[in-house]
């Protein structure tokens, strides 16, 4: 006697042990055993093998009670129909043997009773058979023989049920093209129907389709199309939870990682989601750590992993725990922890491999060959016999599909016309992707074309702005000159004549002869001639900074730190050179130079939280030296990643060929430092000696 049914011997001694031990007791359950023995049937035998909640060996003893049954009634008119009940009850249990046997005893009756609806329906189980054993290209072929029996029956619900059937097979072999081409079939069918359980059904797998194919706004939509559906026939919210989460793939694929969260999140906190469908329940928890894993530049372990393993471990999900363990793979390969990498990997591939999920053996073998260096050369082996082998088999298998599908009576004749609109379609095909090439590159060409002369007129404005804002600030200093020049005219010709005056009427009262007088009009003398010489010495300096060159582009600087110092409490020092004729620069310097100590002045009061800052502009060795120096918060430069300021400083000073040097310590505030040719100047001053210039040739402005 085989191992394999020694419990099956085991419960029938006990079964009917327990049978005669109550048949030897005289109780008042007789006479009901008794009944119910009398009311079984092969029908209620057959309902009670397809139980679920009945334990399986308990379900095959009813089953094979009531085939035994059924065989001894061949004259019955419901024997056929009976061998039809089993052969689907024994698939759902699932017993192969046993299926083979009754499927292959029905099949050959209802060939011979030229019973097309029972023969149909056999076809439909022996091709769920080979689909639960992963036989798709025999799977493939019955559901096409019963769907093709069932358009001839004008069943048109059942041959848009095997259209699906097919196309999810389809799909399994990433034949998406014809898998498409069937779900539209079945949609059309359903739709005449007016069944929306099978249309929110197929729409969804019409989705998952279009997920495959990249196509996810496509496939989005098809959805939503599901979504409709569903709400029309009220079914529960079972099917509605794979909808949402399916939708929170396609955008999980398409790197919107937000708004997959969002789907993910709705199927997690639906009431009783757990309950209601626990796979997808735990499937949804894994895509939301997933995402939390991509959105995170330095992730943190998902807490939803663990509960994910706990609810599919106790489902015995092993396609829902091979994600999930090879989710946890990636990301301890993601932190650097290879070992526990290396462990849920291979943990991944055994269920992978324990389901039959290709895709996933494939993922686990890449990762594996990435993280278990010792074996890496192993893991890469496998990998590529096993993605070689998958690519052959789905080429063969596609191959096969169209053959099964194209195989009529007047096969040749419709593969000559299919040969003929196939070359006609490449041919089409090839025109219209030549015709999108070449749109596209006089589309890409003008795009290119367009952003220069963007970034030209960009340019040009920027330099206007800088004049205009040059004009302005010259203007307000020759308003600043006329005014000195007025109060300096003032002091002369009217203060000082004034004090004429009073000196010649001074003057004048000498001829008083007493003493006091004379020594008070003497002291009062030397006072207004010291007062005369102040005023003269005051209205010549007013008048020496009346006729000074104004240095603009030294004034703008000041007024921004001024602006900024007053609005935002910092303190500032500027220090430059005061012998280099700041204004003589070219404009596309003053300009980008403005632009550079702009941005970072708002840097270190947006982001640093700087109380002082620190500018100094030196001219040496041919090249402008602008260093900014802050007390701000500083931060890590090694972890710091550049944000938009620091790529547009990077830019203006790759624009004048300069360089430029950034260092930063966390709570030691920031040092810039920008190099700058002073090619393209107009007429500098000549530097005798190209060496850095000395603190006492800098001049000194602080706020």
């Amino acid at each position: 006697m085989s191992l394999h049914l020694l419990p099956y011997r085991v419960f029938l001694l006990s079964f009917f042990s327990l049978i005669g031990s109550y048949s030897c007791q005289e109780t008042q359950e007789s006479p009901k055993l008794a009944a119910v023995e009398a009311k079984d049937s092969t029908l209620s035998w057959i309902d009670k093998g397809k139980e679920k909640s009945i334990d399986k060996m308990v379900r095959k003893t009813y089953l094979d009670k009531a085939y035994s049954r059924t065989l001894v009634n061949k004259q019955d008119t419901t024997y056929i129909r009976n061998l039809g009940r089993l052969s689907l009850a024994y698939l759902q249990l699932p017993d192969n043997s046993k299926f083979q046997e009754v499927n292959d005893l029905l099949i050959s009756i209802a060939e011979s009773s030229k019973d097309s609806s029972a023969l149909a329906n056999a076809f439909w189980d022996r091709g769920s058979f080979y689909k639960q054993n992963s036989v798709m290209d025999s799977s493939f072929l019955y559901y096409d023989q019963a769907h093709k029996i069932f358009l001839a029956l004008d069943e048109k619900s059942d041959a848009a049920k095997l259209l699906r059937n097919m196309a999810v097979i389809q799909n399994n072999v990433r034949d998406y093209v014809q898998g498409e081409s069937n779900l539209v079939k079945a949609i059309e069918l359903f739709k005449e129907l007016d069944d929306y359980e099978k249309l929110y059904k197929s729409y969804n797998s019409l989705g998952i389709t279009q997920s495959n194919l990249q196509n996810y706004e496509k496939a989005l939509e098809y959805y939503e199309e599901a979504l409709k559906y569903l709400n029309a026939s009220n079914p529960g919210d079972h099917f509605r939870l794979k909808i949402i989460n399916n939708m929170g793939m396609a955008h999980l694929d398409n790197g919107k990682f937000v708004k997959a969260s969002e789907y993910f999140s709705q199927v997690i906190n639906l009431p009783q989601a757990e309950t209601i469908d626990p796979a997808t329940f735990g499937r949804a928890l894994t895509n939301l750590g997933i995402t939390k894993v991509k959105r995170s530049a330095s992730p943190e372990r998902p807490e939803e992993y663990d509960k994910a393993l706990f609810v599919l471990d106790a489902l015995e999900d092993y396609a829902g725990l091979s994600k999930t363990l090879f989710a946890l793979a990636e990301f301890y390969s993601i932190t650097g922890d290879n070992s526990k990498s290396i462990e849920r990997a291979q943990r991944a591939l055994k269920f992978a491999r324990m389901t039959n999920n290709n895709e996933r053996e494939l993922a686990s073998l890449k990762l594996l060959a990435s993280v278990d260096t010792d074996n890496a050369s192993k893991h890469s082996a496998a990998y590529f016999a096993l993605q070689d082998s998958l690519l052959t088999t789905e080429r063969q298998l596609q191959n096969k599909f169209a053959r099964i599908q194209f195989e009529t009576d007047e096969a040749l004749a419709e593969n000559e016309l299919l040969a003929r609109q196939r070359v006609l379609w490449l041919g089409l095909a090839i025109g219209f992707l030549l015709l999108a090439l070449s749109v596209y590159i006089i589309a890409a060409q003008r795009a290119r074309n367009q952003k220069l002369r963007f970034l030209q007129e960009q340019q040009e404005t920027n330099q206007e702005i800088f004049n205009l804002m040059m004009k302005q600030n010259q203007r307000l200093e020759e308003g600043k000159q006329l005014e000195q020049q007025r109060i300096s005219e003032e002091l002369h010709d009217g203060i000082l004549g004034q004090m004429n005056g009073i000196r010649m009427v001074l003057l004048g009262l000498n001829a008083k002869s007493d003493l006091n007088a004379v020594d008070m009009r003497s002291d009062a003398i030397d006072k207004l001639q010291e007062v005369q010489e102040e005023i003269r010495n005051i209205s010549h300096a007013l008048n020496d900074a009346s006729i000074q060159k104004v240095n603009n582009f030294l004034t703008s600087v000041t007024e921004l730190l001024e602006s900024t110092g007053e609005s935002a409490g910092l303190k500032y020092t500027l220090d430059y050179d005061k012998d280099f004729d700041w204004d003589n620069l070219s404009g596309e310097i003053k300009i980008n130079l403005y632009r550079i100590l702009q941005e970072s002045i708002q840097n270190c009061v947006k982001h640093a939280n700087a109380t002082e800052i620190n500018i100094e502009f030196t001219v040496t060795d041919g090249e402008i030296q602008a260093t900014i120096r802050d007390n701000g918060n500083g931060f890590k430069r090694d972890k710091q990643k550049s944000g938009i300021g620091h790529k547009n400083i990077e830019s203006r000073i790759q624009k004048l060929g300069g360089s430029w040097h950034i260092e930063s310590t966390r709570g030691r505030g920031t040092l810039v430092i920008a190099f700058i040719p002073l090619d393209g100047m107009r007429s500098p001053y000549e530097i005798k000696e190209t060496k850095p210039v000395k603190t006492k040739h800098k001049q000194k402005i602080a706020g």
